[in-house]
Order: C-alpha cells, then sequence, then structure tokens
C-alpha cells in the first residue's frame, strides 16, 4: 500500500512525470490502512479508474524511487504476472513467469497464473521483418496493415475490430493564421474524410468527429456530425479568400510505424484543391515530438493516438491542454468550452455523460475546433492457430490479460 502512496505522492509533485496533471487535479489524499488503499479525489471526476489505471501509473517499489531514478530502467519489480529478466533500450526484453504471482484461474479449477512461460519482447519496426517473423512462427500476433493483407494469411485467426485511434490534423490556435476561426474553418471544411476510408483502408473505416466514433454512445451520431463538420470544398475556398490567402508549414513525424506515408499526400492535395498553400515539413520522430510538447508549430498531423475514453480528445481544445499541464497544445481559451469540458469529466451517470460528452462537442464545433480526427479504422490482427483464448475486444485492455495459452 506504501508502494501505491508514494508513487502517486511523487507522480502529483513532479511536473516532469508523464501523469503528473492528473496526479495534481484528481488526488486529493492517499490513504494506507493494511492492505487496503482509500484514494480520495477533490471532485468528482468519471474518467478516474481509466486514468489510475495508466501505464503512466505503474506501481514500483518505493525504495526505488528514492536517489537515482534511473535503476528503474533495469531493477524494477511488482506484482505482475511476470518479472523483467533483461533488457535492452530501443532493442529487447526478456519476461519469465512470476512464480509468486497472485492470481488463479477461476474458471480452471483455480490454476496459477499466468499460462504462458515467457515473453521475449522485441522492437520490429519493419513491417515486412514483423510479417516474416510472424509466418515462421517467432511471434504469435500480428498487426496487419490491411484488410486486404488480412484475408490473405489463411493459416492464421484473424480477429477485427476498430481500433481507438486516429490521425488528427491540429492546429495551433496562438500562432498565425490559426488565430481566425475562419482559417480554422477553411480547413475543416477542405478535409474529405471519405477518401480516407475509401483509399487508405478500402472501406474498412468511418469518419471521425471530436470523439471518435469507435467511443460509441460518447461520439455525435452520424447525421449531426455531417451537418457540424461537411465536406464543403466551395464553402473552403471562399474562407480562404475571405482570409486572404492561406500559407502555412505542417509538421509531421517519419517514422515506418504509423500511416504518414499515406495520409500525407492526401491531405495535401485536399488543401490544395481547396486553395490553401500547405508547406510540408517531415521531421524525425525525436526532433517532432519534443516541437509538439513545447508547442513549437503552426499545424500538424499527429501521430495515430489511442483514445479509450473522450477524455483526453476533449481536453485538447481547453487551455491546460490534453494533460492538462499546458503541453502539446494549448485550447481556445473559451470559458464555454471549459465549462462544457468540466461538466462531461464530472458527470458519473453513464446516461448524463454520454450527453455531456455530445453537448461538450457541439460547444466546440460553434467556436471552430483546433483538432480535427480524420478517420477511426477496423484493425485486423493475427493470430497464429496454436494461440487459445485470444482476448480481443477491450482495446489495449487485451495487453493486461493473462489467461490466454499456446499449443504447443
Amino acid at each position: 500500500g506504501d508502494d501505491v502512496r508514494v508513487t502517486l505522492e511523487r507522480i502529483a509533485a513532479d511536473p516532469a512525470t508523464n501523469n503528473n496533471g492528473f496526479a495534481r487535479d484528481h488526488i486529493d489524499s492517499v490513504r494506507v490502512t493494511g492492505d487496503r488503499v482509500v484514494i480520495g479525489t477533490p471532485a468528482p471526476y468519471a474518467w478516474f479508474l481509466a486514468r489510475i489505471g495508466h501505464f503512466f501509473n505503474t506501481i514500483p517499489p518505493r525504495e526505488l524511487l528514492l536517489g537515482d531514478l534511473s535503476r528503474l530502467t533495469f531493477q524494477t519489480a511488482g506484482a505482475g504476472p511476470y518479472r523483467l529478466v533483461a533488457v535492452t533500450e530501443e532493442d529487447a526484453a526478456h519476461f519469465d513467469r512470476n512464480p509468486n504471482y497472485y492470481r488463479r484461474d477461476p474458471d480452471n479449477g483455480d490454476e496459477q497464473l499466468p499460462y504462458v512461460d515467457g515473453l521475449d519482447v522485441r522492437i520490429v519496426l519493419d513491417r515486412a521483418a514483423q510479417l516474416t517473423a510472424f509466418r515462421s512462427g517467432q511471434i504469435h500476433s500480428y498487426l496487419t496493415g490491411s484488410s486486404a493483407e488480412a484475408r490473405s494469411l489463411d493459416d492464421a485467426v484473424i480477429a477485427r475490430e476498430p481500433f481507438f485511434t486516429y490521425v488528427s490534423f491540429t492546429m495551433n490556435p496562438n500562432r498565425a493564421p490559426f488565430t481566425d476561426p475562419r482559417v480554422r474553418r477553411a480547413f475543416s471544411r477542405a478535409i474529405n474524410r471519405q477518401q480516407f476510408v475509401d483509399i487508405n483502408y478500402g472501406g474498412d473505416a468511418q469518419a471521425d468527429g471530436l470523439v471518435q466514433w469507435s467511443l460509441g454512445s460518447y461520439a455525435l451520431p452520424p447525421d449531426e456530425l455531417a451537418a457540424l463538420q461537411p465536406y464543403d470544398l466551395e464553402e473552403a475556398r471562399r474562407l480562404v479568400r475571405e482570409a486572404g490567402g492561406i500559407r502555412v508549414k505542417m509538421m509531421y513525424p517519419v517514422t515506418p510505424i504509423v500511416e504518414h506515408d499515406q495520409h500525407v499526400p492526401i491531405f495535401a492535395q485536399q488543401m490544395r484543391e481547396a486553395g490553401i498553400d500547405l508547406v510540408l515539413d517531415p521531421q524525425d520522430f525525436a526532433t517532432w515530438l519534443s516541437n509538439l510538447k513545447d508547442i513549437k508549430y503552426e499545424c500538424t498531423l499527429n501521430l495515430n493516438q489511442i483514445y479509450e475514453t473522450p477524455e483526453l480528445p476533449l481536453n485538447i481544445h481547453t487551455t491546460r491542454g490534453p494533460f492538462g499541464d499546458g503541453t502539446y497544445l494549448a485550447g481556445l481559451g473559451d470559458p464555454a468550452i471549459e465549462q462544457a469540458v468540466r461538466a462531461a469529466s464530472a458527470a458519473l451517470d453513464a446516461d448524463a455523460r454520454i450527453e455531456a460528452v455530445r453537448e461538450a462537442q457541439r460547444v466546440i464545433y460553434a467556436r471552430e475546433p483546433i483538432s480535427l480526427p480524420l478517420v477511426t479504422p477496423y484493425q485486423h490482427v493475427a493470430w497464429r492457430k496454436n494461440v487459445k483464448n485470444i482476448p480481443t475486444g477491450i482495446g489495449t485492455s487485451s495487453f493486461l490479460v493473462n489467461t490466454f495459452w499456446m499449443d504447443v
């Protein structure tokens, strides 16, 4: 319990930690009594369980938080199903089954978990190498690049489910020309999302609003969304003329693990058709991420981020940004937006929260958004046929499931 307390107190006190904004704003106290930990919040907060369970809040032994934090790279320990045996940064990690893991499987005679004896994790960025490793049995699952590729893997089990991700176009509202709502509206009207659906995903995707469609009832209905962010090339051209022309530099990361090589040409062509002079600024990933975090950009095509709740997509438009710490993006500073987003986060009743999230999106649309998600595709994960009890339909929570096994 004290490991939990010390970890959360450190996160709340250190602005350099990734979840500092969450812990600072939403954790009032941490009380430990024996094996029970009670976390007090200053106000109702609908997204608390999702945020406290995020990997940014991993709980290490409190002794490792004293002194040199670099020890966490190779000495960390915990109560999870696997224990770290060896690690090479940016290359590989090796885990063995934790013989002291506390969980058992109630559906299988209380058998000790996990079932898999160990995990060898390798970072492989090249998709062709990933596919080769999958076909040769070196890896047990593979995220395919398309539905067509998934269909070609006739020796695999394919799990098709909605992604929680999207590539988005994001504007800095504190830099010209995006201080002008007409400019933001021009970009919005120039985006033809159906082209991304058809060309990049072969129709196996859907257009997004401010909250992506894969989040179900939180997303606005398609007919309302079409009215709030229509593809209207004539209006986009008119707005460009009214603004006296638009010329901007758009940065984006050059990395092999996202779809920018497919998205950038389509996006750039759509902007040219609207009369927008878009100067492309490809950057290596480290440079792009630094500029993004420090808000050193006019506009950017963002990475395929994973959002499993509407919280961060809405927070993007608030003054303190997605993580509540002023990094990555400074919102529009509009009091109505701030109030609407707070209301969504405070609604604990499910139906009330759904309506509050939808209303917050309407308020943001009325003031011209600064972040425009494009589309969210379905993902097609290929699993080898010897993998049993495949975890699907639960997003990134599948990484926490340890009840799958492999026949050998």
